[in-house]
C-alpha cells in the first residue's frame, strides 16, 4: 500500500529509487556495506531535512508532532 503519491515521492530528499536498490542487489559482497551506509546516510539526511521543513513551514499538526518526536 502506497502512503504517498508519486509526486510526493519525487520531491522527497534522499528517497532511494529503483536504481539505488538495484545497485544494492547487484554489488559484490565486499562493497555492499559501504554502499548501504552511503545510501542510508543520504536517506536519513533527507528525512531530517523533511522534518526541519515541516517544523518551519508545515501546517499538518500530525506531521509537526512526528517531526518533533525523539527517535530514541
Amino acid at each position: 500500500m502506497q502512503i504517498c503519491s508519486a509526486q510526493e515521492r519525487a520531491v522527497m530528499p534522499g528517497l532511494l529509487d529503483t536504481a539505488d536498490v538495484a545497485k544494492l542487489q547487484s554489488v559484490e559482497a565486499l562493497s555492499f556495506d559501504r554502499l548501504f551506509i552511503d545510501l542510508m546516510t543520504r536517506h536519513h539526511k533527507g528525512a531530517v531535512a523533511m522534518a526541519d521543513a515541516e517544523l518551519r513551514h508545515g501546517s499538518d499538526p500530525r506531521l509537526k508532532i512526528m517531526a518533533q518526536r525523539d527517535s530514541s
